[in-house]
């Protein structure tokens, strides 16, 4: 196990991850990885001291630091009160729209919904644990399970002595970070804003252009791969300078004279149909696309690649694994199908699925608890053991339609339905993965050190969105909200049953599709494109930047340099940065 210094410095690095991708999640709905770093950081403590350190250890440190985030849930219900006055949403669950809009946090009025949020949160990934521990023996033994980002951090940890020498560097990057940033915003109490410049209001009639300076968001484009960040800089200028002067003319949406104003108009007028078809449809078509060619291409040969795929992980397979695994070890069936009656009783008793009654609710928790988790899980195992990539996509055909084809409208529904957490269920066997690549054999310490991470993850991700929130009301210039508001969106649709109230469909499928043709016949990334109208003006040319340097570094040392020292002083300039934006942000409040 982990000594008390390891468990204080790996919580301390857990806080820190946490407020970072809490920060990029709810302004980009995406986050970052820190395990080479958190490998370096922990071969740097003992070799100052001198002592050992074993891969067990490593593999505990890594897991208490990760830094995962939970804004989602919160981050939307914040959305809702502020916007959406209508909406039925009880005051156990979100504070009233009078605390939510006020000046200061009143803990009082949060105990009980932060509680709520806690027990929906921890009971989803306990049962995706859960699965995700039951099946992990098949899952290991699977050829085609791979795990490829797992096989990268157990050839880290394996020869993590060679990348030593960088820890210096590293922590120099970090202090850059700090620096550059607190010199930016420290201009701000002189009345001088370093941070933001916007031309909106000198530019004609639909045109729209500002830039964030953000030392942080520039260094978090550069870790992202280029082909995403110059297609996100190329689609944002001709989003922005093209395609929204003609949409405002065709009378999509109504210009407005600052940047915020602007993009909020624009976003729900016209480019969010865009991003939503590009993030939804764009992704899935290219897939159908490259799927339909390896068929026509395939041949006479389909039958040897047809052999292969005999091998990959079947369904049924998972299921036996599962039953085996409760079978033999009682408790954890147990426990599954205690949280699920505990789920069951939430349901009834808070009357979520209102007006529909007791025999609906059941029915809803024996549909998703039974059935769903267990598709969804094998799903989410599966992509990330064979190809290192998951998505969540494939939930919504499994949670929400199955919610709206009933019938049912309403926020409440949507938002607290209860769900085993698939990623859960992938994320333990990728930790599961890296003891096996390595020979350590410690799933019940892996489990435990699991607990610990989520635990201050959870109250990290919620003290942290409230502090941003009662700070800065998001969206702002300063945070986009932009993952709170794809998210809202996405929800808005099903809630309130009105789809073409948030997108135009025409407008969501034609995107989609001339997305996924030029993806497969371009270099463009799909994702690029989709922030690139999702994004306000002034991230178009941050990301850019970032987008920039890193294919400058490429070709001027190598796509390795990138891999072994690049990425790692980007990291952690990403640290310094962010830390001294949370430093000046709890400044601001209390000067």
């Amino acid at each position: 196990m982990l000594t008390k210094k390891l468990i204080v410095i790996g919580v301390i690095l857990n806080v820190i991850y946490t407020i970072i991708n809490t920060y990029l999640g709810i302004n980009f709905g995406m986050g970052m990885g820190f395990g080479s770093l958190t490998i370096i950081i922990a071969y740097a403590l003992y070799r100052k001291t001198g002592e050992e350190i074993s891969k067990e250890e490593i593999i505990l440190f890594m897991l208490l630091a990760s830094g995962a985030s939970f804004w989602f849930l919160l981050g939307i219900l914040i959305f809702v009160r502020a916007y959406v006055p209508g909406a039925y949403l009880p005051t156990w669950l979100i504070p009233s729209t009078e605390v939510l809009l006020g000046d200061s946090i009143s803990l009082s009025a949060w105990i009980i919904p932060l509680t709520v949020l806690s027990f929906v949160v921890l009971g989803s990934m306990i049962l995706g644990l859960i699965i995700g521990y039951a099946v992990s023996d098949v899952v290991l033994k699977n050829e085609k399970m791979v795990f490829p980002y797992a096989r990268v951090a157990a050839v880290m940890i394996e020869q993590f002595v060679e990348k030593s020498e960088k820890v210096n560097l590293i922590l120099k990057w970090l202090a850059l970070g700090v620096i550059v940033t607190a010199i930016q915003y420290s201009a701000g109490f002189i009345g001088l804003d370093l941070t933001m410049f916007d031309w909106t209001p000198y530019l004609p009639y639909g045109f729209a252009f500002a830039l964030m300076l953000n030392f942080a968001i520039i260094a978090v484009s550069y870790i992202i791969p280029q082909n995403v960040t110059l297609t996100l800089l190329a689609g944002g200028l001709v989003s922005y300078l093209l395609i929204a002067p003609i949409t405002a003319k065709m009378g999509f949406f109504v210009p407005a004279s600052d940047e915020m104003s602007f993009y909020l108009n624009y976003l729900f007028g016209f480019s969010l149909s865009v991003g939503l078809g590009v993030m939804l449809l764009g992704n899935p078509l290219l897939f159908v696309i490259n799927f339909l060619k390896k068929k026509v291409s395939q041949g006479k040969q389909g039958s040897k690649e047809e052999a292969e795929e005999l091998k990959a992980l079947g369904f049924i397979e998972f299921l036996k694994a599962f039953k085996q695994s409760i079978t033999q070890n009682k408790i954890l069936g147990v426990i599954y199908v205690s949280i699920s009656l505990g789920f069951m009783l939430f349901v009834i008793v808070a009357d979520v699925f209102n007006p529909f009654g007791i025999f609906y609710a059941v029915g809803i928790v024996l549909l998703f608890l039974a059935v769903n988790a267990f598709i969804d899980s094998y799903i989410l195992i599966r992509m990330t053991g064979e190809t290192g990539m998951s998505m969540g996509i494939q939930r919504l055909a499994f949670y929400e339609s199955s919610l709206a084809l009933s019938g049912y409208r309403g926020y409440l529904g949507y938002l607290l339905y209860p769900a085993a957490n698939p990623f859960t269920a992938s994320s333990i066997n990728y930790w599961f993965k890296i003891g096996d690549l390595t020979g350590v054999r410690a799933k019940s310490r892996i489990i435990i050190m699991w607990i610990l991470s989520v635990l201050v993850n959870i109250v990290v991700s919620y003290l942290f969105v409230l502090l941003i929130w009662y700070t800065y009301k998001f969206p702002s210039s300063d945070f986009p909200g932009v993952g709170v508001i794809q998210a809202f969106a996405i929800v808005k649709m099903f809630a309130e049953g009105n789809f073409q109230a948030v997108i135009n469909p025409l407008v969501f499928i034609v995107s989609g599709g001339i997305v996924a043709i030029l993806s497969y016949f371009t270099p463009i990334a799909s994702l690029g494109v989709a922030l690139a109208f999702m994004l306000p003006p002034s991230y178009i040319v941050p990301f850019g930047i970032g987008g920039l340097f890193r294919l400058y570094t490429d070709r001027k040392y190598g796509k390795k340099w990138f891999d072994e020292t690049g990425q790692l002083l980007a990291s952690g300039f990403v640290i310094g940065a962010i830390l001294s934006q949370v430093i000046f942000t709890l400044l601001s409040l209390i000067l």
